[in-house]
């Protein structure tokens, strides 16, 4: 059941009626209660009751290979100058009533500003899976993760590691630059 809010004051009584610690949040690597009630405002997630826990509309995660090398997030420096330690591909929240076609390439266009015309997204690879965890982002918050993974091909991409500047198109957005690497290893779920 969804929780009915109306107020950023509300949402804060349910979180501390449910035992959720809100007192770190807005701190270091961590995103405020505000970033919460925007993105619930926004529809990008809800709050649901009986366990309490944020459900997001969704989740893109973008596969890009060359030559058995996986592109990865390495690390995010935020607007605050903390670093963020990812290891995961291109990831981005979708939008409510966004494909994940269409959160695909926004995701490559704002973090990797890729050109649409320089990316081609293979559709026949896309899985849809779901996670449940405590998020990072709102530490003692269960959060379920619809994650739509889709491969791309991507040209106009350095063949070293690089940093990227985030061209978001949100307010809220948290990160300054993304540090990419080619890597070998296996990437993790968002």
């Amino acid at each position: 059941m969804n929780a009915r809010l109306n107020t950023k004051t509300e949402l804060e009584a349910l979180l501390a009626a449910n035992g959720i610690d809100t007192a770190v949040w807005g701190t270091g690597t961590t995103k405020s209660v505000d970033n919460l009630w925007h993105e619930v405002q926004r529809g990008e997630s809800v709050i649901r009751q009986d366990p309490l826990r944020r459900v997001l509309s969704g989740v893109v995660q973008v596969i890009i290979r060359r030559q058995g090398l996986l592109l990865l997030d390495a690390e995010q420096i935020l607007l605050n100058g903390q670093k963020r330690v990812r290891n995961i591909p291109p990831s981005e929240k979708m939008h409510p009533h966004e494909t994940y076609l269409e959160a695909a390439i926004r995701c490559l266009q704002e973090e990797l500003s890729i050109p649409r015309e320089n990316i081609c997204i293979l559709e026949e690879t896309h899985q849809e899976v779901h996670e449940s965890r405590y998020s990072w982002s709102f530490p003692g918050l269960l959060s379920v993760y619809p994650v739509h993974k889709v491969e791309a091909l991507v040209s106009g991409l350095p063949a070293y590691d690089f940093w990227t500047l985030e061209h978001a198109d949100s307010s809220d957005d948290t990160v300054g630059r993304h540090y990419w690497v080619w890597s070998r290893q296996h990437a993790s779920v968002f």
